[in-house]
């Protein structure tokens, strides 16, 4: 009788990936999948023939595929929200699109924010400037009325 009474639980790490291609029908396009194992290992398996020289693709984006609750998303939503954003979608799972298009989209499922023209929503950060700002104009301008009240107590 066997001494484990469960199996084996493996550490899978969800993740999204997108690479790009060298040769000329990928130009400008990006691969958009999804993986739980290295990044590396899973784009080399579409490429199984050994051919001489570099290889021919690039991976330009590995990240987690975990939202902020802790609930994870595949490359499916990632297809669907670019497709929701009319980027261009030759065929399977290749995209007409950017890195920082795919970043957008990845931020936008992992915390849920969405501003009103589509674009992720960063403006925690953009107030807090906002407001140190006005804090800094109201200093200086204050500084500015204390020297002219004494300069004009010496003029």
């Amino acid at each position: 009788m066997s001494n484990t009474f469960f199996p084996e639980v493996k550490n899978l790490s969800p993740k999204i990936y997108a690479f790009s291609d060298s040769h000329e029908q990928y130009k400008n396009l990006l691969k958009i999948g999804y993986t739980t194992q290295d990044v590396s290992d899973r784009v080399k398996q579409q490429y199984p023939t050994l051919s001489p020289g570099e290889p021919t693709y690039k991976i330009m984006l590995d990240e987690q595929a975990i939202r902020n609750d802790g609930s994870t998303f595949t490359d499916k939503d990632v297809h669907r929200f670019l497709k929701k954003k009319n980027f261009l979608n030759p065929k399977g799972e290749w995209f007409k699109c950017n890195v920082d298009d795919v970043r957008s989209a990845l931020h936008v499922l992992k915390t849920g924010n969405l501003d009103q023209e589509g674009r992720p929503n960063n403006f925690a950060k953009a107030f807090v400037l906002f407001f140190f700002i006005g804090k800094l104009l109201f200093f200086l301008l204050r500084q500015i009325l204390i020297i002219s009240f004494f300069l004009s107590l010496f003029y």
